[in-house]
């Protein structure tokens, strides 16, 4: 099972992979789509889709 730390670890190193500080976004998207990856969907304030990276889990469960 994913825990909220490996979550928020994942989406801040996502973000910061794609140039994106904190204020750049205010919504995230997520999901596992392979194992090991967390794939996350960055949207604006505005709602506006930004960008999708896929991330990999430290400590993924085997």
């Amino acid at each position: 099972m994913l825990g909220t730390a490996q979550c928020f670890e994942a989406i801040e190193r996502g973000a910061a992979e794609l140039g994106l500080e904190p204020a750049d976004y205010v919504r995230v998207d997520s999901s596992v789509e392979e194992e090991g990856t967390l794939t996350i969907s960055f949207y604006s304030s505005s709602d506006t889709f930004i960008a999708t990276i896929g991330v990999p889990l430290e400590d993924a469960p085997e």
